[in-house]
């Protein structure tokens, strides 16, 4: 099931089985490969990376200050560049037809109020009345909010970010993209 403390302990076990540091091992292993150029996980500060946007929310600056990027939060990135990511997980550049296939298989069955849905690897896949069979995953940190949805017989991804406080925007944007997707 998710789990920041599993992404946390993720992340140190990549750290020491690669044995250069986490950043570093996405860096090379994600972001260069796939010319993600906007994307890093920043060092002892959020703040250290050019260009980034400045969150609406008070108080994100120190959070921003005090809190480290690990396995479970802190990535930045680019719109760009998360499509990007996107278009290569699809397509099988990022992992093995056989990861992509574990990655989105439901392991577990988690209890959301709007739909039958389970946990992959990562990825929340529910089919939800009316609605085909999607894939998302959500990202929070105080003042920033992320979603990105798969919907994988359509061939859509929809990518959603925002410097602001307004998670409940994330919902009806969605949902109103979806319909003038499926219906026009």
């Amino acid at each position: 099931q998710y789990s920041n403390t599993g992404y946390a302990l993720l992340a140190i076990a990549i750290d020491r089985i690669s044995g250069q540091g986490f950043a570093s091992f996405v860096s090379d292993q994600i972001f260069v490969p796939l010319g993600m150029e906007h994307s890093r996980i920043p060092g002892e500060s959020a703040l250290d990376v050019p260009g980034r946007a400045v969150s609406y929310t008070q108080g994100s600056v120190l959070f921003d200050l005090i809190v480290p990027a690990t396995g479970l939060s802190g990535q930045v990135s680019s719109i760009a560049d998360l499509k990007r990511w996107e278009i290569e997980l699809r397509d099988g550049t990022l992992v093995s037809p056989e990861s992509f296939d574990r990655i989105f298989t439901r392991h577990v069955q988690t209890n959301f109020d709007w739909g039958d849905c389970g946990y992959g690897y990562g990825w929340n896949i529910c089919e939800i009345d009316g609605w085909p069979t999607y894939q998302d995953h959500t990202g929070e940190k105080l003042g920033y909010h992320t979603m990105i949805t798969r919907i994988p017989h359509e061939e859509l991804a929809i990518v959603m970010v925002s410097n602001g406080d307004y998670p409940w925007v994330y919902d009806l944007v969605f949902e109103h993209l979806v319909d003038l997707y499926l219906n026009g």
